[in-house]
């Protein structure tokens, strides 16, 4: 018996949307490419999102609604994953929407003519209260594994899943991991490197990307920011593997997460050892003095290294303290 299989599945977990939901749905069903499945994952909503999902699904034979217990995005993810049948896949939150009816009809468009390519990725529109940003690359080739990850390395590929969209056999074996609170799309590239040879650059379409207040991204807190800090020390550790990428930038972006948390630690963790000593944990290792990262970051990595990390979270504060202090004075 064949069994039909849709050229894309759309992956979307809901929980706490009914304000927005509708205006994604709507942009999804406008789409002029139709040939997609959309799996709905209601990962226990108390609100009635849930309801709207069922509505929809009732109107649309191309919807598929599964109710589950709330256990997170991650594990919503991949509940969709293990019943996806589209030969792509790709993702959208419930409180996003694609920003033209053609987004997905241009870039299935370019994925069905060039069969080489593993992922595109497409412009999107950050928007917030303050400031519309759009973030697009001109149109180009990665063509090598260590392209993909220098390109991840300076930005270029965004950390965010939903503005690409993926050969659906990229993600035999990999899930999205459930045990971190963010950066779990960026762990999911990382556990596709080895599959990508070939990612391309889209000018079409566009991915309204919305900033929400009470959003898990804008929420931050110290157990976020550790996650974020083990994922760039997963990624500065890759960077042996890959002679030739350059990652000094990156490694500024490293301390810099470093150096809030160190922050947070000492201003309202007491300044306690105990939890300086936690973030140990996350310092590159001494190999990286020898690789290819500027002096300043070397000697950064020197002095933790030699000090200790409770050492090394007092003598930045006071100095910061003291460049404050200096301030004030002019």
């Amino acid at each position: 018996m064949n069994i039909y299989k849709p050229e894309l599945t759309i992956i979307t977990p809901v929980y706490k949307v009914e304000e927005y939901i509708e205006k994604c749905l709507d942009s999804i069903i406008s789409q002029t490419f139709t040939d997609w499945e959309l799996i709905l994952v209601d990962d226990g909503s108390p609100d009635n999102s849930g309801v709207i999902c069922d509505r929809y699904a009732s109107e649309d034979s191309r919807i598929r609604v599964i109710h589950k217990e709330n256990e997170g995005a991650a594990v919503a993810r991949n509940v969709a994953l293990d019943i996806a049948k589209g030969r792509y896949i790709t993702f959208i939150d419930s409180d996003d929407e694609y920003g033209t009816s053609t987004t997905l009809q241009e870039n299935m468009a370019i994925l069905k003519s060039d069969p080489v390519i593993d992922f595109l990725q497409y412009p999107y529109v950050y928007l917030d209260n303050i400031l519309d940003k759009k973030y697009y690359v001109r149109e180009a080739y990665v063509r090598s594994s260590a392209e993909v990850f220098s390109n991840i390395l300076d930005n270029r590929i965004r950390g965010y899943l939903c503005i690409k969209i993926f050969k659906a056999s990229l993600f035999d074996g990999v899930r999205f991991p459930t045990d971190v609170r963010v950066t779990e799309d960026l762990r999911v590239l990382m556990s596709l490197l080895g599959k990508v040879n070939t990612v391309y650059f889209s000018e079409y379409g566009v991915y309204n990307y919305y900033k929400r207040e009470n959003s898990l991204v804008v929420l931050k807190s110290r157990d976020k920011e550790l996650d974020v800090l083990d994922t760039y020390k997963r990624m500065l550790s890759m960077a042996s593997g890959y002679p030739g990428v350059e990652i000094g930038a990156f490694a500024k972006r490293f301390f810099m997460t470093l150096s809030q948390i160190l922050n947070i630690e000492i201003m309202f963790g007491g300044g306690c050892k105990d939890e300086l000593h936690v973030l140990c944990q996350y310092m590159p290792s001494w190999k990286l003095l020898f690789g290819r990262l500027k002096f300043s970051t070397k000697w950064k990595i020197l002095q933790v290294k030699v000090l200790g990390i409770d050492r090394f979270a007092r003598w930045n504060m006071y100095f910061k303290q003291r460049r404050l202090n200096r301030q004030k004075k002019y």
